[in-house]
């Protein structure tokens, strides 16, 4: 190949692009091997580990293990044979089987390294909350750089999500901790997101928060239905949010034409696959019924065209698409 290296630089700076017929991504090289030595670590565990292969695997590796862009720099410079030596380190996945205490530290080390790289937000705040002895006994995670603390690893069936925390631009931080049995509005659709100036009163916050939280009582937020004189028509009280609407029971106000079509719709339901997770006997609620209701959310969104679908004493909506 007349420039081998100009090649590989081509892989690092685009690492899901195939830089030259017949290689693999740089991102798939670096699964495939990243997953690899999990293995072979997982099989000596405490024990000094010397692998051998070629530059740009390990190259990867080291990134890997260290919280750290690829150096291609690095790469560069290396000699035939060469060492790359790599500190012990709890960046590495854990088996999912490993102890909690084991995942709970990989992940705080994970968290650290994501937000030096992609998070910059997040550094002041994760050295605070990773020392905090009741925030630092959770699991976190960044989803969309939101800042997610759980009870317990990906592969933990028993894992709840019980605190967030998101930037907000010349503010500082947002932090939400619900009672149990409340929703959670990831973007703040269902639930307004309190916001702190600094670190210190984001952290005091998710302290309080966590500490009450298995004795404040559950919260009911509501949406209300408006006719076209912004009169109350219909509550629906939310107790769930389903992955395309909200789940909860619809309290129907004065004699209002709503009440025959849901009547109607309970009275032949009809499967409706993938609505949801709990029984799907549902049937759709006639758009003519809706056609001059607004919904509106307790913090002030507002849904002129929605879905309404009801089973016994539940109920199911989400805005009007064109797959609905």
């Amino acid at each position: 190949m007349p420039d081998f290296a100009g090649a590989v630089r081509e892989a690092f700076a685009s690492p899901h692009v195939v830089a030259r017929p017949g290689w693999e991504p740089i991102v798939r090289t670096r699964s495939r091997v990243v997953a690899a030595v999990r293995k072979i670590l997982a099989k000596h565990p405490g024990r000094d580990v010397v692998l051998v292969g070629h530059g740009t695997a390990w190259t990867l590796l080291a990134a890997e293990l260290t919280g750290t862009e690829p150096d291609f720099e690095r790469w560069g410079s290396l000699a035939m044979p060469d060492v790359i030596a790599v500190g012990k380190t709890t960046l590495m996945e854990p088996a999912n089987d490993a102890p909690p205490d084991a995942w709970r530290e990989h992940l705080w080390a994970r968290l650290e390294a994501d937000a030096r790289r992609r998070e910059n937000w997040a550094v002041p705040l994760v050295d605070k909350l990773r020392d905090d002895p009741l925030i630092g006994a959770l699991f976190p995670v960044f989803s969309h750089s939101v800042l997610h603390l759980r009870t317990g690893h990906r592969y933990d069936d028993d894992t709840r999500l019980v605190a967030m925390v998101r930037p907000v631009p010349d503010v500082g931080y947002a932090a939400l901790v619900p009672a149990d049995g409340e929703v959670f509005g990831a973007w703040g659709e269902f639930l307004p997101w309190p916001r702190y100036l600094d670190v210190e009163a984001t952290a005091d916050a998710l302290r309080a928060g966590l500490a009450t939280r298995e004795t404040r009582r559950p919260v009911m937020h509501e949406w209300t239905l408006h006719d076209v004189d912004g009169d109350t028509v219909a509550r629906l009280q939310v107790t769930a949010i389903d992955p395309a609407g909200l789940l909860g029971t619809l309290v129907i106000e004065g004699r209002h034409p709503l009440a025959g079509a849901v009547a109607a719709a309970r009275a032949a339901p009809r499967a409706l696959p993938g609505v949801s997770d709990i029984p799907e006997t549902w049937n759709r609620v006639a758009p003519g019924a809706l056609a001059d209701l607004t919904a509106r959310s307790e913090t002030g969104i507002a849904l002129g065209a929605i879905v309404l679908r009801v089973y016994e004493g539940c109920v199911w909506w989400g805005p009007e698409t064109r797959s609905s």
